[in-house]
């Protein structure tokens, strides 16, 4: 008898779960979409053959534009923490979401090619 009272009231259960679910995945997408646009901001620049995407601390390369930027603001500051005889192969300077200054550049610098985060060196060996 309790088995008929509760098909009486519930007669779509099948249906009240499905659109739990729905409703538990709606918010789950409306919080990482938030999270996502909340500020996390993504800046490219351009040198040479090769365009570099950081996006929140992380490093994305593509090589499909072949764009001549002016480097000149740019090489003054890291000529300053590499000394001269550099050329800059790959540039960028972004903004994570906490607002910190993020910088990656890639150079040359007598005969040893190097790739530099915030002015430490990651990697290097001969070019």
């Amino acid at each position: 008898m309790k088995n008929n009272r509760i098909k009486k009231i519930f007669p779509f259960k099948g249906l009240i779960i499905a659109v739990s679910l729905l409703c538990i995945l709606v918010i789950f997408l409306g919080i990482q979409l938030r999270n996502y646009s909340k500020g996390v901001k993504v800046q490219v620049a351009r040198a040479n053959t090769h365009t570099v995407w950081i996006v929140a601390d992380q490093i994305l390369f593509t090589k499909e534009y072949d764009t001549r930027i002016t480097k000149d603001n740019f090489t003054e500051k890291v000529a300053e923490k590499l000394g001269a005889g550099f050329s800059i192969d790959q540039i960028s300077i972004t903004l994570s979401d906490d607002g910190k200054s993020v910088t990656y550049v890639s150079y040359v610098k007598d005969g040893i090619a190097c790739e530099t985060l915030d002015g430490e060196d990651i990697l290097c060996g001969n070019y």
